[in-house]
């Protein structure tokens, strides 16, 4: 189990090629799963783009029925996850920072949840 399952809510958006490789400088650092959840979005697309981004532990969950709702994919990402924490990214977002490391050390600390802005 990983510690960390990354969910991000995805639709035809070519960024997440961008937002996964910006990344990794703080991905690599941990051990965990990125779960992209699709909505209406084209699979192949996504596929290709993670492929080119290179990180081998994304997992994509295909919702082919449903138009996208970004609530609906996080649900079912979290829902999907196997980590022990979970971080909610949007498709477009890159980590100035590594906020893991902060979130982590809150979260040992007794909430049950921390968020950024």
């Amino acid at each position: 189990m990983p510690e960390i399952s990354v969910v991000i809510p995805w639709c035809d958006r070519p960024e997440i090629e961008t937002t996964l490789m910006a990344n990794q400088f703080v991905f690599s650092q941990y051990d965990l799963e990125i779960v992209i959840v699709s909505a209406a979005g084209d699979c192949e697309a996504l596929a290709q783009l993670v492929r080119r981004a290179g990180d081998t532990r994304v997992r994509a969950i295909d919702l082919p029925e449903a138009q996208f709702n970004r609530s609906l994919c996080r649900n079912m990402g979290v829902f999907a996850s196997t980590g022990r924490f979970v971080l909610l990214l949007d498709a477009d977002i890159v980590l100035k920072s590594d906020l893991l490391a902060d979130g982590l050390r809150m979260l040992a600390r007794g909430p049950n949840f921390v968020a950024a802005e």
